[in-house]
């Protein structure tokens, strides 16, 4: 385990990234790519949002009473790197990113 920047993941790598007060257990499934750069930043180099694997437990809750009933949808991050269910992009720009295992051999078939 060890802290990495953006321009050090490939695919395949397993990373773990702060999430407010959860973690997010991510595995990469596409190159980071640089972007545009930021108009208060304009030396530093800019990434774009980096397709992710993720697992999410979605929890529905019912409330009201009556005729005002209401719906909605929590999303929780499950902590594990098996039956990833859900691709996302995460922006990974400043942050600390822990590389849990580095697949350099990684082959990704799905869309």
């Amino acid at each position: 385990m060890k802290i990495v920047k953006v321009e050090d993941l490939n695919v395949g790598d397993n990373i773990i990234v702060s999430s407010n007060t959860k973690l997010k257990f991510m595995t990469v499934l596409k190159k980071p790519v640089i972007g545009k750069p930021r108009g208060w930043a304009p030396n530093d180099v800019n990434w774009k949002s980096v397709k992710c694997s993720i697992k999410v437990k979605i929890t529905v809750l019912t409330y009201g009473s009556g005729t005002y009933t209401r719906t909605k949808n929590l999303k929780e991050y499950v902590p594990t790197f098996e039956d990833h269910d859900v691709n996302m992009y995460a922006n990974l720009n400043y942050k600390n990113i822990l590389l849990i295992e580095k697949n350099d051999d990684y082959a990704y078939n799905k869309n």
